[in-house]
């Protein structure tokens, strides 16, 4: 029979303890997480929104991500920012950032979290954290964090300024941007749109069409708005013309998740198709529901 080795023991009960003390360290110590949304507000002026910017990214309150290659912090000695592009001047190249590029047709917002460690019997604060992101730019992230800096943000007015000043600025861009875009696609469609009032016999909707459609209804009654959206841009990407009610239900759906330029926008292309339609009345009034939300 072979011998204890008694020390290896002794080392694997401690290490067995530690660990038993650390899990009941653990299980008595709880997590709170509060989450906030803000939406961006448009500054005074694009001069105002660009300052912002420079000011946000050369204090470097606001870490900047490069979330195709990786979700590392970019590193940059400068940050230059002109009316198309931001410039980051690295140490061996210059990295650009086209305003083109990095908005989509949602609206950007400023996602915030909190997070409280206590102690669960004794309900003593231990420590907090705090991390932001602005959601819905393309590749690139904007983020804010910090940690273990003694309960000192106990609401959303208490939150580090940095990251919602840019997003106010980012916005006031993205919403000039949309402006033209909406415009210029808007005046390119009237002649498709001449060009299918003029037909005697519509399309017809495809069978793929149709699975859209379907999915897309589905999914809004789900009130999943984002990819109701995304069903319907696929079913006029297929064809423009075949199903003129998608931009009438793109609208809508662009108005529930709060982005009144493109819900309008949708409504014109619809009433550009559909111009004596039964529902145009009431279309038209939409539009001008939105544009007073808009002011607001």
């Amino acid at each position: 029979m072979k011998k204890m080795n008694f020390r290896k023991v002794f080392l694997s009960i401690t290490v067995l303890a530690l660990m038993s003390l650390f899990n009941i360290a653990r299980a008595q110590q709880q997590l709170k997480t509060t989450e906030n949304v803000y939406h961006p507000k448009p500054m005074e002026s694009m001069a105002l929104a660009k300052k912002t910017i420079s000011r946000i990214l050369n204090d470097k309150c606001v870490s900047i991500s490069d979330t195709i290659v990786s979700r590392e912090k970019i590193k940059y000695k400068k940050a230059v920012v002109s009316d198309e592009r931001i410039e980051l001047d690295m140490k061996s190249e210059t990295k650009t950032i086209y305003f083109t590029k990095l908005f989509g047709d949602e609206e950007i917002f400023l996602k915030m979290w909190y997070y409280l460690y206590y102690e669960e019997k004794t309900g003593e604060k231990d420590r907090d954290s705090y991390y932001d992101k602005i959601v819905g730019t393309n590749n690139i992230l904007f983020t804010n964090s910090k940690a273990g800096f003694g309960i000192t943000m106990p609401s959303p007015a208490s939150y580090p300024p940095c990251n919602k000043q840019l997003a106010d600025a980012l916005f006031t861009i993205q919403k000039k941007l949309n402006a033209q875009h909406y415009s210029s696609e808007l005046d390119a469609f009237k002649q498709i749109a001449k060009t299918y009032c003029a037909l005697k016999t519509k399309p017809s909707i495809s069978e793929e069409e149709r699975k859209f459609i379907v999915q897309a209804n589905f999914l809004n009654q789900q009130k999943d708005y984002e990819k109701a959206i995304e069903m319907y841009k696929k079913v006029i990407g297929i064809d423009q013309t075949a199903y003129p009610a998608a931009y009438y239900n793109l609208a809508l759906l662009f108005a529930q998740v709060s982005n009144y330029d493109a819900a309008i926008f949708y409504m014109q292309e619809y009433l550009l198709l559909e111009p004596e339609a039964q529902d145009a009345r009431a279309a038209q009034d939409k539009i001008y529901e939105w544009e007073t939300l808009m002011g607001k």
